[in-house]
């Protein structure tokens, strides 16, 4: 197919035509392929030719990424059709192509560490003094697992704490018209001088407090 008869004829249809309708401007030979911002290299084409305009200049140029980078971001704003399995796979096959020898940011490079630190280095420098190759090992923080009675007694300890700074604001009785704790008084108070460290008891005996 001629690609390229087709791009001219969709060229010179929008340059001798008057866009009446909504219209995106677009450059006809692509800056990357030295084309400039000059009104002579601009014209208005809808949003489905302008779409289909990038679709032919891939067709025209395959091995060219900007072309295929810039058809495959009109993507997004233009319904699926036939055009864009094809596309996808000439994506991803020129961005392979470009992250492969020296059009990769990594190329000839080597990352050497010294335990503290890591960089890159060019694969002909020499290698500093206390560093070695590869990445610098990262410790994963050490997961500990609470089991149900830990997860529990947690729990406890946070609620009785709240219940022990009311109890000491507004005495027992309003502590239980408030909460609606059930048990009793002696409960209570063996509860809290069991998990609670700022427990005071008020006869002046200390209890044990298990932490």
């Amino acid at each position: 197919m001629d690609y390229n008869r087709i791009y001219q004829s969709l060229i010179e249809r929008g340059s001798t035509r008057t866009v009446q309708d909504q219209y995106e401007i677009h450059h006809i030979i692509p800056r990357c392929l030295g084309g400039t911002d000059a009104s002579t290299n601009l014209v208005k084409l809808t949003p489905e030719e302008h779409y289909v305009a990038h679709q032919l200049l891939v067709k025209m140029h395959p091995e060219n990424p900007k072309l295929v980078k810039a058809a495959q971001m009109m993507i997004p704003n233009r319904p699926s059709n036939k055009l864009y399995g094809w596309l996808r796979r000439r994506f991803a096959t020129v961005m392979s192509i470009s992250q492969t020898g020296p059009g990769n940011s990594q190329y000839g490079t080597v990352w050497i560490n010294n335990t503290q630190a890591e960089r890159k280095i060019k694969k002909t420098d020499s290698l500093p003094d206390g560093w070695v190759l590869g990445r610098k090992t990262k410790t994963k923080p050490k997961i500990v697992e609470l089991s149900s009675r830990d997860k529990k007694k947690l729990l406890d300890k946070e609620r009785y704490s709240e219940y022990y700074k009311l109890y000491k604001e507004v005495g027992w009785t309003e502590f239980v018209n408030r909460t609606g704790y059930k048990f009793s008084k002696q409960n209570f108070v063996m509860i809290c001088a069991r998990l609670l460290k700022e427990f005071v008891p008020q006869n002046g005996k200390k209890r044990g407090v298990k932490s």
